[in-house]
């Protein structure tokens, strides 16, 4: 059995936190077999790296992969006989037993992460019947003989009448695709079918940052439809994370709401769902009254959360491969809503978008973007090397070509601009022309490397001092991205700000400023904030919920697990006007090939029932 805790551990494949957790249930237990003890760290490390359980069947038959290495480390443990090791071991359970450890067929949960799974399963399929009383459905039947929609669009007009007339609905579609659009349409049809009664919706993203870029969308969308002679209810409704929403509680991972004490809503609308880890997910559904509507919308075709699961890929994989349209019957292009029967199929709450409206025809980018996602590499390529496509290139870059050199004209043109701005909102603004992303933390394109790198060129050219020792520290225009979450204050993992000089009668203080969808800025002295890193350049995963004027995407000289489609299709579809690929076009052919797969038994939890 070449796979050894202290092997693992000494090689840096595990850490003290995996090690920890298989100790202290040695000690609880008074001594566990040794094969249960690798299962415990081989867990910890699992749901540490995204998955919500271990597949011992794949781990048994492929090895243990790190992430970030390009060789499995081999198991030479026959599955059968581990599942019996494991069965009969008291630190782990059967389904519902108070155990450190769940066993589920081939599948190893941590007891927590188990529970999160059955809570959301239990409580999306439990929302799964209809909600239109037979006196609602003669409202939506006048509704639907008006002349709301101007667009005609039949995946938006399909996407209301789900939205209406289900408990349970969920909105999918790439950047650009109306998803927006199509939120404040069905706002509207909600607030006019509530017949005058104080209809309490409430809207939120898992970011501040993603919270304020739905709040900035949703206000245009209401001003389109208000020029096209929609009347838009007075008091508009304002976006706001998810951790807000459920009211979390400073010192604590409980919310205020929580399934005893439920939020005051009858429609919870939350945006950038792809970004919602399992936990979060569990607590949200918790939270939403049993009779209120929970609508997700995001991009299916994402990356995973951060956390442990991928919630939203779960909930629409059964819809495998493209999605069919169910034609909604119409009146001249206007909805016509369908009467809700009894419980029905799962893939009825789901509808995809498909119509882009944010690109042209000729756009390189949709184009490139629909191309990694379809998992077709003669054509990815193709649009990467037509030099016709102007906002997609494919730039030849190895580890050993020198990284600043590369990216020092692109540094001064986009970010050193920003270091000349008194305005907060519009040096975030500006901080949105150009990232630089990177799949890895670690390397000499890891995403530590590359910030230390823009530090160095904005040294060289005198925009900022140079400091003693290794890291540059605080300075005026330094870009930063919290790494953890801080109820105190209202600060979350992947939020990004920037710090600033204020000048007072007194003297000059610097300040950090972040986002914030209700205020327009929030700031705070460097000393307050939580965990952070500065972010020139970020991770594909941390880019989610964010747009880019530009994104220049380095990509390393070696494979390495963490080099899937979707993390391919994510970092292209950051960019609004042009993106850059720098990589050897063999490691690109290997990421689109591969499928990013977490463990998990949601989607058979939610398609398998009938």
């Amino acid at each position: 059995m070449p796979l050894e805790i202290n092997q693992l551990y000494q090689s840096g494949l595990i850490n003290e936190i995996d090690r920890a957790f298989a100790q202290m249930i040695d000690r609880r237990l008074g001594g566990i077999d040794p094969m249960v003890s690798l299962a415990a760290v081989l867990v910890s490390r699992a749901t540490a790296s995204g998955d919500v359980c271990l597949d011992l069947a794949a781990l048994a038959q492929e090895g243990f992969q790190p992430s970030e290495s390009p060789t499995a480390v081999p198991v030479e443990i026959s599955l059968g006989h581990w599942i019996e090791r494991l069965s009969n071991s008291p630190a782990v359970g059967a389904l519902n037993e108070n155990k450190p450890m769940i066993l589920d067929g081939c599948h190893l949960y941590l007891q927590r992460y188990w529970r999160y799974e059955n809570l959301v399963a239990q409580g999306i399929l439990a929302r799964c019947d209809p909600v239109m009383e037979s006196s609602d459905m003669a409202v939506l039947s006048d509704l639907s003989s008006d002349n709301l929609f101007f667009e005609g669009d039949p995946d938006q007009l399909r996407a209301i009448n789900v939205a209406l007339t289900k408990r349970f609905a969920v909105i999918s579609g790439g950047p650009g695709t109306g998803k927006t659009y199509t939120i404040a349409q069905i706002i509207l049809y909600l607030q006019r079918l509530s017949a005058g009664r104080n209809l309490k919706i409430k809207l939120a993203a898992p970011t501040g940052k993603a919270a304020a870029r739905l709040q900035e969308a949703l206000d245009k969308a209401f001003e389109t439809l208000q020029k096209a002679g929609r009347e838009i209810p007075a008091d508009v409704i304002s976006a706001q994370t998810i951790h807000r929403l459920l009211g979390a509680i400073p010192g604590k991972t409980r919310f205020l709401f929580n399934n005893k004490r439920q939020l005051p809503a009858d429609v919870v609308i939350v945006d950038e769902a792809s970004m919602i880890d399992l936990a979060l997910m569990a607590k949200l559904v918790q939270a939403v009254p049993a009779p209120a509507r929970l609508i997700l919308v995001g991009d299916k075709d994402q990356l995973a959360s951060v956390e442990a699961g991928a919630v939203l890929g779960d909930i629409c994989g059964g819809l495998q491969g493209d999605y069919i349209r169910e034609k909604v019957p119409g009146n001249n292009g206007k909805p016509n809503f369908v009467r809700a029967g009894h419980r029905s199929d799962f893939k009825a709450h789901i509808v995809v978008l498909k119509k882009n409206y944010r690109f042209d025809a000729n756009s390189g980018i949709d184009e490139l973007s629909a191309a990694v996602n379809a998992g077709d590499i003669d054509r990815t390529l193709d649009f990467l090397q037509n030099k016709s496509k102007h906002d997609i290139v494919l730039k030849p870059f190895s580890m050993h070509n020198d990284i600043e050199a590369a990216l020092e004209r692109l540094v001064m043109e986009k970010i050193a601009p920003i270091f000349n701005m008194r305005d907060a909102q519009k040096a975030l603004k500006q901080m949105n022309t150009l990232k630089i992303l990177t799949p890895l933390r670690k390397g000499p394109v890891g995403v530590q490397a590359l910030n230390q790198g823009v530090e160095q060129i904005l040294v060289r050219h005198d925009v900022i001092e140079p400091h003693k020792g290794t890291s540059l520290g605080w300075y005026a225009g330094r870009p930063v991205m919290i790494t953890c979450n801080d109820y105190y204050r209202n600060l979350f993992n992947g939020d990004v700000g920037i710090a600033m000089n204020i000048t007072s009668r007194r003297a000059q203080a610097l300040q950090v400023f972040f986002p914030d969808s209700q205020q327009g800025c929030k700031s705070l002295v460097p000393e307050q904030l939580p965990a952070h890193e500065t972010v020139y350049a970020m991770t594909v995963h941390k880019s989610q919920g964010t747009e880019f004027d530009l994104v220049v995407l380095v990509l390393p000289d070696i494979d390495v697990p963490l080099l899937t489609r979707e993390l391919l299709y994510t970092a292209v579809t950051r960019a609004r006007q042009r993106v850059e690929i720098w990589g050897r076009s063999d490691i690109l052919k290997k990421a689109i090939s591969r499928r990013i797969r977490r463990a998990s038994g949601l989607k058979q939890a939610l398609w398998a029932t009938p």
